[in-house]
């Protein structure tokens, strides 16, 4: 898996709080795109799953093919159109949200009144969805992300040959998987794994009652760790993002901070507050690779914990905003 600091889309995808399913559409789009004029077997590979259908039956020939997003028509914005002369394909994204029979609906109508010879609606979706009726002569696909994510890991460089496909194809099956978009599957180590993440966040726990700090253990499916704090509640939080299982983090939470001062701060960085896209929080990170924390022994391991926690609420009291006082 790619790190975090190294994935541009991850790295970009920070910033763009509340627009998951236009950030990962626009990512899908360019990646189409790059496939079709740099591997255009690869890319046309990739359509022919997505449609169904042989590419031969599609009469795609020689003309150019064009990839784009939110593409207007009389009955909405199909979130990406791939089309050349002859064929038409709407292809709508969904991730959280829930699908919209209406939307679907008048998409289907759009493209049956498409002059193009060949027609299809495709769905992408994160969760399973029943197909449409099958009396309907309008062909509809429907794909689960982890597919496109599982089609893409087969493209061996035989396959994706330009060194810019390769590249981007690995961006973005690493995106799909720390957005926990696409699950990757259950190896043997899983384990010693859960075994090890216990372990952590004993550690975790040990370190934040010796510092005398309140703190509440806080868990969901896309994270582990402990709310904290000396003053107010809630102040900090620490653990681990399954979205970036490299690091163990510490968030200010209800703690406001003053932003200028934030990002002249040379240890961590200011990103948008997940919860609340108009605020910023601050991160810090250990990074368990680089700082070498799988080869200390318990007891260091202890420490370098403790010696994390000890300094990130040490800087984030100094970057804490302070009320105005009352007149």
């Amino acid at each position: 898996m790619i790190r975090i600091e190294d994935n541009l889309l991850l790295r970009e995808h920070r910033w763009a709080t509340g627009q998951d399913e236009n950030f990962t559409t626009e990512a899908f789009a360019h990646l189409l795109r790059c496939l079709l004029r740099c591997d255009k077997a690869a890319g046309l590979e990739i359509l022919e799953r997505l449609t169904k259908n042989n590419i031969a039956e599609m009469r795609i020939g020689t003309d150019p093919i064009l990839v784009v997003t939110q593409f207007p028509t009389k009955y909405g914005y199909p979130d990406i159109v791939i089309q050349s002369a002859d064929f038409v394909v709407f292809l709508e994204n969904k991730i959280e949200s829930g699908v919209n029979e209406e939307q679907l609906e008048n998409y289907r109508q759009a493209l049956k009144e498409h002059h193009a010879e060949y027609k299809c609606l495709i769905l992408l979706t994160r969760y399973p969805t029943a197909q449409n009726d099958a009396s309907d002569p309008l062909p509809f696909r429907v794909h689960r992300w982890f597919r496109i994510c599982d089609w893409l890991e087969e493209f061996d460089d035989t396959r994706i040959k330009s060194e810019e496909g390769r590249f981007y194809a690995a961006q973005f099956i690493d995106f799909l998987k720390q957005r926990c978009i696409a699950m990757q599957s259950v190896h043997s180590n899983l384990i010693s794994g859960i075994q090890s993440m216990q372990s952590l966040l004993m550690m975790v726990e040990e370190a934040l009652n010796g510092l005398k700090l309140k703190n509440k253990q806080s868990k969901t499916l896309r994270y582990l760790g402990f709310y904290a704090w000396e003053h107010e509640k809630k102040d900090y939080w620490i653990g681990v993002s399954f979205k970036e299982p490299g690091a163990l983090r510490f968030e200010t939470n209800k703690l406001k901070i003053n932003v200028p001062l934030a990002k002249k701060n040379e240890l961590g960085q200011v990103e948008p507050n997940p919860d609340n896209a108009s605020d910023r929080i601050w991160i810090n990170r250990l990074d368990f690779l680089d700082s070498g924390f799988f080869e200390f022994t318990r007891s260091r391991q202890m420490e370098e914990v403790e010696n994390f926690i000890r300094i990130s609420m040490t800087n984030a009291e100094k970057l804490r905003l302070q009320r105005s006082p009352s007149k």
